[in-house]
């Protein structure tokens, strides 16, 4: 949502949003709306098919790991079936190609990026020192 703002207030260069994939989950109907307004704006979503952080916190306080990690939908087809354009990609060269022709674009576009799960824990680590 504060991304869809900034595109309305910014109408002269893209905005950028980054989400994981269940916090995309908890608000899917947005890209509904920046189809819709036409705005001129990327999704990057970090998808490992889980929801991490709260997994993470769970094994941290000595409780089992249920209900985390699922089978989640293609991000990249959800927002083609929306009518925005979707990429998927697993590596940085696709990564990279995507990121370039969803600049020329100018509309929305959403790079759901696929990620291995066993990294985010360190990965969470180095972030906060």
């Amino acid at each position: 949502p504060a991304a869809i703002a900034a595109a309305i207030k910014e109408t002269n260069r893209a905005v950028i949003a980054f989400t994981g994939d269940g916090g995309l989950l908890m608000c899917l109907g947005e890209l509904s709306t920046a189809i819709e307004q036409d705005l001129p704006m990327i999704i990057i979503v970090f998808n490992d098919q889980s929801l991490s952080l709260i997994d993470i916190k769970q094994q941290a306080s000595g409780l089992p790991s249920r209900g985390m990690r699922w089978k989640q939908p293609n991000f990249s087809q959800v927002m083609e079936g929306l009518g925005g354009k979707g990429y998927q990609v697993s590596n940085i060269e696709q990564y990279q190609q995507a990121m370039d022709e969803a600049l020329e674009i100018g509309k929305p576009v959403l790079i759901d990026v696929l990620l291995n799960p066993e990294g985010y824990s360190q990965q969470l680590k180095a972030l906060r020192g």
